[in-house]
């Protein structure tokens, strides 16, 4: 976004407990924003904004990760771009069909899996790397302030339900980029010959499933487009239902 409106440098457009959305000048269109860990390259640009932040997370001397302290750019909740592949096959009266369709790009932060991470819900609150954390601890990745490995192991309950993980936006951001089986559908034309002594012309029978599969995901256990609004607003994934399937027959009578 170039410029906005004189006198406005920001408009929200939605928020959850440990993120938002906004148009910010002089930054992607409609960014979300929140707090990050503190990472090797971190520097601060002129005006406090964080500038650069990128490398492994810098972890204190108490094992936790350090934290920006302010909200930052985390990325556009925008897709790249989106698609999709229709195929259709026809032999002797049968018919089927497979809708792909697919979305490049995008970032979404989920309150779904922070809460179900803050509550010990998830495989990840129990083993990392094979390691039961609840006994062992956990060791967050990362590096020390003199640049060496972290091996401080903290109380993963504390972790998980402190400050330093659920308030900080970026432990729970996704790629929103996503490959779904959106439909299948068949269809079963009947023979004229069997029509002779009826008043149609054409008998189709069918049978379709839409929504079927989630085929490639960075997000776990939800559906990437469940999101808080529609339209422009995307990015905020606010402890949504979960998508569902739906499959059925259809029955084309002509006469």
């Amino acid at each position: 976004v170039e410029e906005l409106a004189p006198g406005i440098e920001s408009i929200g457009r939605g928020t959850t407990w440990a993120a938002e959305l906004r148009i910010q000048e002089g930054y992607p269109y409609m960014g979300v924003w929140g707090e990050d860990y503190i990472r090797e390259n971190y520097e601060l640009a002129e005006d406090g904004s964080i500038a650069r932040n990128d490398g492994q997370v810098v972890v204190g001397a108490d094992g936790n990760p350090t934290r920006t302290g302010q909200r930052v750019f985390l990325g556009s909740a925008i897709a790249d771009y989106t698609g999709g592949l229709r195929n259709t096959f026809s032999w002797k009266g049968i018919t089927a069909g497979v809708l792909i369709d697919f979305q490049e790009g995008g970032v979404i932060h989920s309150t779904s899996n922070q809460w179900a991470q803050y509550s010990g819900m998830t495989p990840n609150t129990v083993f990392q790397d094979g390691i039961d954390i609840r006994q062992e601890g956990y060791i967050v990745p990362g590096v020390t302030e003199a640049g060496t490995p972290n091996t401080t192991p903290i109380d993963a309950q504390t972790y998980f339900q402190g400050s330093n993980f659920w308030t900080v936006a970026s432990t729970n951001l996704y790629d929103a980029s996503f490959i779904k089986l959106r439909e299948i559908t068949l269809s079963y034309q009947l023979p004229n010959s069997l029509l002779n002594s009826t008043p149609f012309t054409d008998v189709t029978l069918g049978v379709f499933g839409r929504n079927l599969s989630i085929l490639s995901s960075d997000l776990p256990y939800l559906d990437p487009q469940m999101v808080t609004s529609s339209g422009n607003d995307q990015g905020l994934e606010n402890a949504q239902v979960p998508s569902t399937r739906s499959i059925g027959f259809n029955i084309g009578l002509k006469f």
